[in-house]
C-alpha cells in the first residue's frame, strides 16, 4: 500500500504541529486538542476521521483560515520549516499560503467564485506571488490547465465554473493550488463530492503530480480506502485527537486502536470472494463542548472496560507493533498488570479473542 518514489521520512520534518490545539467559541469547543502530526519533505501523509472530529479545523489552522473573532489557534505551535506559522504577522501568513502551502478545499462548486472564469481563478494566485507579463501569466494558465487534464485549455480558461462538470472543477482547484509550485499541499475531502471513476482519476492526478513535483501532502478523509494506495503514513483522528498513527501498511495490518477496526470494518471490501455486510460504529462522537473524561470513544467501544470510562489513555507506542505505531487505548496498552486485549482481531466483531499475546483481566 505504500506509495512508490524516493524515500520519504518525518525526521526532519517539513511541517510539525506541535501539541496544537484550536478552539471556537471563546474556547468553549476544543476542535483540536494537544495533536502532534509531522510530515517530511515529499511525504504523503493521511489525516482520517469521521465527519466533525477535527481534521478541516486542523488543516484550516495550518494557514490560519479561521475566523479570528470566534477562534483561538494555540497553545502549540505549528513549525514549517522550523518556523512557527503561529508567530508570523498576516502579511507573513500571505507570503505562505498558496506559494508555500496550498489548499484544495472539499467542494470545488462553493470554493470557485461563479463570477469569475477559471482562467481569472488561476491568476489571483500568480498575481499575488509572482510578478508576470501578460504574455507568461497566460501561458503558465495554460500550463497549469494542461497539467491537470483539462482539454482545449486556451478556449476553457474563458469559461465559469458552472460550465464545467464536478471532475473539472476539482481539477481546476487542483491547478489553483500547484499555480505558484508550493512545498506541501493540503487536500481537504478531495473525493466526496466525486462519483467513484472521477475519485480514482482525481487520485491518480494527485498521485502522479506529488511524484513527479516532489510535493509532500497531507489526505484529509474520512475514507481509510483513499489512503490505503495515496500515503506513507496515516494519523487516525476522533473528536478533536489523534488517536492512532502508523505506517500506511502497518495500520492496515495491525490496527491497534477500536475505532480505527470500526473504521475498517465500515468499508466493503472488494477484494474478498464473498460480500459481508458491513459494520457501522454504533452511536455517534461526543460533543466536543463535553467530552467525556476518560476515553472519548469509550461511550461507542464494545471492547470497553471500567479503566476507560474513568481515566483518558496516553497516546503511546503500540505494543505489538513497535514504536513507530501509536494508539490511545488502554486495551492496547496494558500488556503487564492486567491488559485484556493485544493484537485484537478487528474482523471479528464484539470478539474478545486476542491474535496475539494474552488476555487478561481490567486494569
Amino acid at each position: 500500500m505504500t506509495v512508490s518514489g524516493p524515500a520519504r521520512s518525518p525526521d526532519r520534518p517539513l511541517l510539525h504541529l506541535d501539541d496544537l490545539h484550536t478552539s471556537f467559541a471563546q474556547g468553549a469547543i476544543v476542535a483540536v486538542e494537544g495533536i502532534d502530526l509531522r510530515v517530511g519533505a515529499g511525504e504523503s501523509v493521511g489525516l482520517v476521521g469521521e465527519s466533525g472530529c477535527g481534521k478541516s479545523a486542523a488543516a484550516k489552522s495550518i494557514l490560519r483560515l479561521h475566523d479570528p473573532r470566534n477562534t483561538r489557534i494555540g497553545p502549540g505551535r505549528i513549525l514549517f520549516e522550523g518556523r512557527d506559522l503561529l508567530q508570523l504577522s498576516d502579511e507573513g501568513m500571505r507570503k505562505i499560503r498558496g506559494r508555500e502551502i496550498a489548499m484544495i478545499f472539499q467542494d470545488p462548486m462553493t470554493a470557485l467564485d461563479p463570477v469569475m472564469t477559471v482562467g481569472d481563478q488561476i491568476a489571483e494566485c500568480l498575481d499575488a506571488h509572482e510578478r508576470l507579463s501578460a504574455t507568461a501569466r497566460k501561458a503558465r494558465i495554460l500550463e497549469l490547465m494542461k497539467l491537470v487534464g483539462i482539454p482545449s485549455p486556451a478556449t476553457r480558461m474563458r469559461c465559469y465554473p458552472h460550465q464545467f462538470s464536478g471532475g473539472m472543477r476539482q481539477r481546476i482547484m487542483i491547478a489553483i493550488a500547484l499555480s505558484c509550485r508550493p512545498k506541501l499541499i493540503l487536500a481537504d475531502e478531495i473525493t466526496t463530492a466525486l462519483d467513484v471513476t472521477l475519485q480514482a482519476q482525481v487520485l491518480e492526478l494527485i498521485r502522479s503530480l506529488r511524484d513527479s513535483m516532489q510535493l509532500a501532502t497531507i489526505m484529509i478523509t474520512h475514507d481509510l480506502g483513499v489512503v490505503a494506495g495515496m500515503t506513507d503514513r496515516v494519523y487516525v483522528m476522533y473528536a478533536g485527537q489523534i488517536v492512532e498513527t502508523a505506517a500506511t501498511d502497518d495500520l492496515f495490518a495491525r490496527p491497534a486502536m477500536p475505532y480505527t477496526w470500526g473504521l475498517l470494518r465500515s468499508a466493503p471490501d472488494l477484494e474478498a470472494p464473498v460480500v459481508e455486510r458491513m459494520v457501522p460504529i454504533e452511536g455517534m462522537p461526543p460533543s466536543l463542548a463535553d467530552p467525556p473524561s476518560g476515553c472519548r470513544f469509550a461511550p461507542r467501544c464494545p471492547y470497553g472496560r471500567e479503566i476507560c470510562e474513568r481515566a483518558a489513555p496516553p497516546l503511546a507506542p503500540n505494543p505489538v507493533s513497535g514504536p513507530e505505531h501509536a494508539a490511545r487505548c488502554w486495551g492496547t496498552q496494558q500488556v503487564k498488570g492486567g491488559g485484556w486485549l493485544i493484537g485484537h482481531d478487528w474482523r471479528a466483531p464484539n470478539s474478545d479473542t486476542p491474535t496475539s499475546g494474552k488476555a487478561g483481566t481490567n486494569a
